[in-house]
C-alpha cells in the first residue's frame, strides 16, 4: 500500500531530523485561493474565468519588473556572450561586417515545408545562424537550423546494429516484452511530492510522485531525461498502460562508471506507481562473441553519458549525446540478465551475464553523429513534437550564463520512426534562439514553446511559455528542474527533479503563453 502524507506545514528543526521541506505531502494538490497574490506563477487563477489576473512571481514582484531588471543586468554582457563551442573566444561581433549584424533574421523560407533546402554548410560557424548579437532575454527569435546536421546510420549499419542486439538477446534467453517487464516492476514510488516543491507550485493543479527512499536519497545516480508512452505511441498508452521513462547518469569520480540507467514507471493508477531500473548498454562483437559494455561518452572516456534528454518513439529510444547527437536504443530487444548478485560485475561470459546487479538491459542499435563540417551544437536535451507534420525531435543546449542557447528541430519519418534523410543528409530545421539561461529541457506543442530552466529565482526553476514575437510568460517550476515530457492524454507537462531528497517527478497543466 502507498503511504499517504499530510504534512502541509513547513517546519524548521535543528535536531538532526530530515528537513521538513523534503518531506512528502499528499498527492492531491491544495485548492487554489483565487484571491492569492503571492503567486509562484504568472499569477493567481481567476476561479470563474480560469484566466490569469495578476502577473507575479514568488516574491510578489511583477514579472514585468523582474524581466526589465534582468534585461538591464544582461545588456552590458550581451556583446561578450560566447558559445563555448566556437573556436573564436572573442566578442561576438568581432570581424563581422556591419551588414552582417544588420541583416535581420534568416529568411524563414529556408526552413519551410518538408524540404531541407539548406545547401552547403557555412564556411565559418561565426555567423547569424549561430548567435544573435543583442538578443534580449525572454524574447525568443527564429533563426536557421541549416548549420546543424547529423550523419545518419546507413541502412546496412542500422540492420547490423539491430542484428547484433537480437543476437545478444537470443543468447540471453530471448527478448523480453514490455508486457512481461511490467509484471516484474520491483520498486514502489510514493504518490506525493515534497513540501518544498508543493509550496513552489501552490498555484498549480500539480500532480506527481517520489522515488522510494533509496532512490530519492542516492548521491551517485542523478535523474535527467524524461519521456513516456505519450511519445511512444499514437494512442498515448502502451497496451493500455500509462508509462513514464526517466534517465539517470552515474555521477561518480570512480572510473569506469556504470553509465546510464532508465526507470520504467507504470503510472496507470496515479496512487500506485511501480517502477524498475533498466541499464542502457552498447553491444559489440559478433556471433557467439557478442557482448556489451556500459553507456559511456566514448571508448576512451568512461565517464557516463549525461543522457540529459530522451524520446521514446515507436520501439526506439533516442538519448541525447551531448557532444555528438543521438544514441538509439531498441525497446523491443530488452534482455534479462542471469546474475544480479554481484553489483560489481558486468558483461557476458558464456551463459552467465551481469549488469552491475540490474536485472534488465536495453541495447543500443544505432547513433546519429554530427559531421565535422556542421557547426557545433550541444545536444543537452531532446523532446518530441507530435503536433507538427511531420513529427519532429527538438534538441537544445544548456548554457549556464548565456541566453544564446539554440533549439533545433529534426524531422522524423512517422512510418519508420527514424530521422528523415534527404539526399543522404539530415539538417536542422525551424531553429530558435531560446533567449533563456540554464535551459534543461524544451518542447514545442502547437507552435508554442516551453522551456525548463533551472535556478532562475533563488534555487528554483522556471517554466517559460513563449514563441517568437512575444515576451515569455513565466510559470513556477521546481527545485532541480530538468528535461520536459508532455503527456497528450492528460495535457500535463512533466519534469524529473534531480537533487537528492527533492526528487519529485512532477507535472502541471500545460498552458499557452
Amino acid at each position: 500500500m502507498v503511504k499517504r502524507f499530510l504534512a502541509l506545514t513547513v517546519m524548521v528543526c535543528a535536531c538532526g531530523k530530515p528537513d521538513a521541506l523534503s518531506q512528502p505531502i499528499d498527492a492531491t494538490p491544495p485548492v487554489v485561493d483565487a484571491g492569492f497574490v503571492g503567486a509562484i506563477d504568472s499569477g493567481p487563477v481567476d476561479a470563474a474565468a480560469g484566466r490569469d489576473v495578476v502577473i507575479a512571481d514568488v516574491d510578489g514582484t511583477p514579472d514585468a519588473a523582474i524581466r526589465d531588471a534582468q534585461r538591464r543586468d544582461h545588456q552590458p554582457e550581451d556583446a561578450m556572450l560566447v558559445d563555448a563551442g566556437f573556436e573564436d573566444s572573442g566578442p561576438l561581433d568581432a570581424g563581422l561586417p556591419d551588414a552582417a549584424l544588420d541583416s535581420g533574421p534568416p529568411d524563414a523560407a529556408v526552413d519551410a515545408g518538408l524540404s531541407f533546402g539548406c545547401g552547403a554548410y557555412p564556411r565559418t560557424c561565426r555567423d547569424r545562424e549561430q548567435w544573435m548579437p543583442g538578443l534580449d532575454e525572454h524574447f525568443m527569435l527564429a533563426t536557421s537550423g541549416c548549420s546543424f546536421g547529423l550523419t545518419p546510420p546507413s541502412d546496412a549499419d542500422w540492420r547490423q546494429g539491430r542484428a547484433r542486439a537480437e543476437n545478444l538477446a537470443t543468447r540471453m534467453g530471448g527478448a523480453v516484452s514490455l508486457a512481461t517487464l511490467l509484471r516484474d516492476l520491483n520498486r514502489q514510488g510514493r504518490s506525493s511530492i515534497t513540501n518544498r516543491n508543493a509550496t513552489r507550485l501552490r498555484n498549480h493543479q500539480w500532480q506527481g510522485w517520489i522515488w522510494n527512499e533509496g532512490d530519492n536519497e542516492v548521491s551517485y545516480w542523478y535523474p535527467q531525461g524524461m519521456t513516456g508512452s505519450s511519445d511512444a505511441t499514437d494512442s498515448g498508452t502502451h497496451d493500455g498502460r500509462h508509462l513514464q521513462l526517466i534517465s539517470w547518469y552515474h555521477k561518480t569520480d570512480a572510473r569506469p562508471t556504470k553509465g546510464v540507467r532508465v526507470s520504467l514507471a507504470d503510472r496507470t493508477d496515479p496512487q500506485d506507481v511501480d517502477y524498475r531500473h533498466l541499464l542502457l548498454v552498447v553491444p559489440y562483437g559478433v556471433g557467439d562473441a557478442v557482448n556489451y559494455r556500459p553507456l559511456h561518452k566514448s571508448l576512451t572516456d568512461t565517464d557516463a553519458l549525461h543522457a540529459g534528454g530522451m524520446v521514446w518513439y515507436g520501439n526506439y529510444l533516442y538519448v541525447a549525446d551531448t557532444r555528438n547527437g543521438f544514441r538509439v536504443f531498441d525497446m523491443s530487444l530488452i534482455a534479462r540478465v542471469s546474475n544480479t548478485n554481484n553489483n560489481g560485475s558486468f558483461g557476458r561470459n558464456g551463459n552467465v551475464t551481469h549488469a552491475f546487479g540490474y536485472r534488465y538491459i536495453v541495447p543500443q542499435i544505432a547513433r546519429y553523429d554530427a559531421p565535422e563540417q556542421a557547426c557545433d551544437l550541444s545536444y543537452s536535451f531532446v523532446s518530441l513534437d507530435r503536433s507538427s507534420t511531420p513529427h519532429a525531435l527538438l534538441a537544445g543546449e544548456y548554457k549556464s550564463s548565456s541566453i544564446q542557447g539554440r533549439l533545433v528541430h529534426y524531422l522524423l519519418d512517422e512510418r519508420t520512426h527514424r530521422l528523415q534523410v534527404r539526399e543522404g543528409i539530415i539538417r536542422g530545421q525551424d531553429a530558435k534562439m531560446g533567449a533563456q539561461t540554464k535551459m534543461q529541457g524544451a518542447l514545442r506543442w502547437q507552435n508554442n514553446y516551453y522551456i525548463s530552466s533551472s535556478s532562475q529565482w533563488n534555487t528554483y526553476g522556471r517554466l517559460y511559455r513563449t514563441r517568437p514575437g512575444r515576451e515569455s510568460s513565466i510559470s513556477a517550476w521546481v527545485y532541480g528542474a530538468e528535461d520536459l515530457y508532455y503527456d497528450r492524454r492528460t495535457g500535463v507537462v512533466w519534469t524529473p527533479a534531480e537533487f537528492p531528497n527533492f526528487r519529485d517527478v512532477v507535472g502541471i497543466p500545460l498552458r499557452e503563453p
